[in-house]
């Protein structure tokens, strides 16, 4: 956890944590006025919190080390919205209407009904579940969330070296929609399509998720296909041309223009995915993005006793987050802390 110099930071940023709850390494929450900054309270709660989020509002959740979820309200009182008992509580997930879902080992829970629905075992996709495993489960808390604009929960169990699976939970008729091709979560939606990126081996993906429909007009599944992969890409610098000193480490989707940005150990660069031709050639270069020095910190951080020229020019493999706020880009990087790009700078906060 960082310290508490770089928590009071944190608030301003909105990064999985809202504007006016501050978290700290000790678990102590202190909640502030937005306007005059005042504090309003600090205390340490028993149990302690194992997950801090935002309802799809914004307002401030907190999940305590008992399963119990709870929401900061606009009398500044945290009002239990749910809890889960006999299991294991991954994650908490608000749709766009604001209704509370569970992510369990027992299956999807509506918090609202206390009913829990778990897929069938026809949807599980990995060699886990193939050899007789729980595929709806987490070991190490490899899970991923997404809500589409349908309202449709996405739920992505990562099982190492055994495989993944993915869910798809339909709200309106509480039933999950069969998935085909694909297993990686969306990360945005764009012109009907769902988007997602991918890493496997020394490939990058593009993968889009399309519905199917039945005869009568229902979604009877997802269907996921590779719209891009960058080893048949002859403007992938670490595909064709053989550049083992490029890749992508993260990328991020920035709504109001329509693209998607990414860190690669050549600095940041933009992209435009409405098109039917993607190519990385087409991908422009954000020239103002100038990677900082490498620190002494860092090389600690990773541990290495030896480091490859790549590593040691580069910074970002260890970058683990990106993402804008109304003004900035955003970058964690937990041997260094956090950096804020404005378009023109990118600052280093230590």
């Amino acid at each position: 956890m960082p310290g508490t110099a770089l928590c009071n930071v944190l608030p301003k940023l909105r990064i999985d944590q809202p504007q006016n709850l501050r978290f700290y390494a000790d678990s102590t929450l202190k909640i502030f006025n937005d306007e005059n900054g005042a504090l309003i309270d600090s205390f340490t709660p028993i149990p302690k919190i194992k997950l801090l989020l935002q309802d799809h509002n914004g307002a401030p959740v907190i999940v305590n080390a008992k399963n119990q979820v709870k929401r900061l309200d606009q009398n500044d009182q945290w009002v239990t919205v749910a809890s889960f008992e006999g299991g294991n509580l991954y994650r908490v997930i608000f749709n766009n209407d604001n209704q509370c879902y569970l992510i369990t080992n027992k299956g999807i829970v509506d918090a609202a009904t206390h009913t829990a629905y778990m897929p069938d075992k026809s949807l599980y996709h990995s060699e886990s579940a193939y050899r007789g495993g729980e595929s709806f489960q987490s070991i190490d808390d490899d899970i991923s969330t997404y809500v589409d604009k349908d309202n449709n929960l996405w739920v992505y169990f990562g099982h190492g070296e055994w495989g993944s699976d993915m869910f798809i939970f339909n709200i309106k008729n509480a039933g999950f929609i069969p998935l085909s091709g694909w297993i990686e979560i969306p990360s945005y939606e764009s012109n009907g399509h769902l988007f997602s990126l991918a890493q496997v081996f020394h490939d990058s993906y593009v993968i889009q998720y399309d519905k199917v429909y039945s005869a009568n007009q229902v979604i009877s599944m997802f269907k996921g296909k590779e719209v891009y992969k960058s080893s048949d890409d002859p403007s992938f610098p670490g595909g064709i041309k053989k550049d083992f000193d490029f890749f992508i480490e993260g990328y991020t989707f920035k709504n109001n223009d329509g693209c998607i940005y990414f860190i690669t150990s050549k600095g940041l660069y933009k992209l435009n995915l409405s098109g039917h031709d993607l190519k990385f050639g087409n991908a422009a270069p954000i020239k103002a993005f100038i990677l900082p020095k490498q620190t002494n910190k860092l090389y600690k951080f990773i541990d290495h006793q030896k480091i490859t020229d790549i590593f040691r020019n580069s910074i970002t493999p260890y970058i683990t987050k990106l993402q804008f706020t109304s003004d900035q880009l955003v970058l964690l990087a937990p041997g260094n802390g956090i950096w804020l790009f404005d378009g023109k700078k990118l600052t280093a906060l230590e």
